[in-house]
């Protein structure tokens, strides 16, 4: 039995023939969600003896530096609820980039910002656009919100697809670097992309998903 098979059956959705399991509750669930294909991440490892480096882990411990900062900031303050919006984590890369705090969306990770974009801008129909292959939930943040995903192939070369620019989507996604190539187009060329990209008004409708930019070979 495979570790898929198992938490399927923990969670009580198959049965030990890897049948589905009828409920009463899982007839509530909307249709598309049903029918859907889940995320399946990448399988983890329990011996400890493996660094993932597509899950950004990393051979060596943190800094000193970040755990002293880790030892100052517990406190007292644990019991507190944080500022729901981080006005002050957005003031401070609002300054790094001279930009105002109102154009600053801070998340839990780029897969709570990349849920929040599409749950804001995308319905059922709107198009989402995105060269393939590229991040596999990107499918999936565009079924649940019963959108049409479009994929643009890569060309050979992995350079960035014309093609995406005339595609009239509600939101053009481009993971960059590349995953899992790695390629990380200039960035002229993105730049140039988001001009181009029809959508929504103005440079907001081509969000770019900055994925482990650390692994690049630019």
């Amino acid at each position: 039995m495979t570790n898929m098979q198992k938490s399927l059956l923990d969670s009580g959705l198959r049965t030990p023939d890897s049948g589905p399991r009828t409920s009463p509750c899982l007839d509530t669930v909307r249709q598309t969600i049903r029918q859907m294909h889940g995320y399946i991440p990448g399988e983890q490892p329990q011996d400890k003896r493996y660094i993932k480096l597509n899950s950004n882990e990393n051979p060596y411990p943190p800094s000193p530096h970040v755990m002293a900062a880790l030892q100052q900031a517990i406190g007292e303050d644990l019991r507190l609820y944080p500022d729901p919006v981080a006005n002050r984590l957005r003031d401070q890369v609002a300054a790094r980039y001279g930009l105002s705090r109102e154009r600053i969306l801070v998340g839990n990770g780029s897969d709570d910002l990349l849920t929040m974009l599409l749950r804001t801008f995308v319905g059922q129909g709107d198009r989402v656009a995105f060269p393939a292959p590229t991040y596999s939930l990107y499918d999936i943040l565009v079924s649940m919100q019963e959108g049409e995903v479009v994929r643009v192939p890569f060309p050979t070369d992995f350079s960035l697809p014309a093609q995406l620019a005339e595609v009239e989507a509600k939101l053009t996604f481009l993971c960059h670097p590349h995953a899992p190539s790695g390629i990380l187009p200039p960035l002229r060329q993105v730049e140039a992309l988001a001009q181009k990209v029809r959508g929504m008004p103005e440079r907001r409708k081509d969000p770019c998903d900055p994925c482990s930019p650390e692994y690049s070979t630019a």
